[in-house]
C-alpha cells in the first residue's frame, strides 16, 4: 500500500496539516512558514561564520605560534646581551673602587678611567644597579664598596635607587647618567680650564636640583614636569645642552 497515495511526500505533508501560511521549497527541499525560512537561513549563515571564525582562530593560533618563537628567540639574545652589558658594569664597578681608594699611582688610575671612558661610556645607573644585584646575590666580594661609590657617582643611596628608579621617567634616569658621567669622566675630570670646570659645576648644580625635585615629587606627576611649561623643563634643557656642547 503507498502510504502517500502516490502523492509527492511533501505535498501529502500540507494536505495532512493546516495549511495556511506553510510553503514548500522544492529546490532546498523544506517546509515552512516565512519566519521558519528565514530562521533557518540565519542558522546557516551563523553556521558559515562559525566556520569562518574557527578557519581564523586556526590562522591566528599558527600566527602567534611564530611570534612566540620569534619572542624566546629574542628573549635569549636580550639575555645574552644583559649578561654582557653586566659584565662590563661589573668590571667599572671594580675599576670605581680601585680608582677611589686610591690603590694605584695616579698614572695607572688615569688609564683605568680613560680605558673606562671608551668603554663603558660614563654613566649608567641601571647598568650599574643590575651589575651591583647580581654581584650581591651570586655572593661576590665587594659589594659594600661597590654600593658606596654607586652613591658617590649617582648621589643616590643604592637602597634608594632600588625602589625609585624603575618608576622614574627617562628624564631623571638620564640626569642621574649625566651627573655620573661628569663627576667621573676624565674629559670632565682632568680639564684644567676654567670653563669647562664651570660648566662641569653647572651641570652638577642642575643635575642635582633636579634630582632632589623628582625625588620629592609625586611619582604620577613627575613625567609631566618635563614637558613643556613643566616646573623642570628649563633645567632639563639646559642641563642637556651644556653636557653636548663640545669640550674645548
Amino acid at each position: 500500500m503507498d502510504l502517500y497515495d502516490g502523492h509527492d511526500p511533501a505535498n501529502w505533508l500540507l494536505q495532512k496539516i493546516h495549511p495556511q501560511g506553510v510553503y514548500v521549497q522544492h529546490s532546498k527541499r523544506r517546509v515552512g512558514n516565512n519566519e521558519g525560512f528565514e530562521l533557518l537561513d540565519m542558522f546557516k549563515q551563523l553556521e558559515v561564520c562559525l566556520w569562518e571564525t574557527r578557519n581564523e582562530n586556526t590562522a591566528i593560533r599558527e600566527e602567534n605560534a611564530a611570534i612566540r618563537e620569534k619572542i624566546t628567540d629574542i628573549q635569549k639574545k636580550v639575555s645574552v646581551l644583559k649578561a654582557a652589558h653586566r659584565a662590563l658594569r661589573h668590571g667599572v664597578l671594580e675599576e670605581r673602587r680601585i680608582t677611589n681608594r686610591k690603590q694605584l699611582s695616579s698614572a695607572r688610575q688615569r688609564r683605568i678611567v680613560r680605558g673606562r671612558n671608551m668603554i663603558a661610556h660614563g654613566g649608567d645607573i641601571l647598568g650599574d644597579l643590575e651589575a651591583i644585584r647580581y654581584v650581591e646575590e651570586n655572593g661576590l666580594p665587594y659589594v659594600t664598596e661597590y654600593k658606596d661609590d654607586f652613591q658617590k657617582a649617582y648621589g643616590l643611596r643604592f637602597s634608594k635607587a632600588l625602589a625609585k628608579l624603575p618608576s622614574f621617567p627617562e628624564q631623571v634616569i638620564r640626569t642621574f647618567n649625566i651627573l655620573a658621567s661628569v663627576r667621573e669622566l676624565s674629559m670632565w675630570r682632568e680639564c684644567k680650564t676654567r670653563k669647562v670646570k664651570r660648566k662641569r659645576d653647572a651641570i652638577q648644580t642642575l643635575a642635582s636640583e633636579i634630582i632632589k625635585a623628582a625625588l620629592d615629587a609625586d611619582i604620577s606627576q613627575l613625567a609631566a614636569c618635563f614637558e613643556e611649561g613643566g616646573n623642570l623643563a628649563k633645567k632639563y634643557s639646559k642641563m642637556e645642552r651644556l653636557f653636548n656642547q663640545d669640550i674645548p
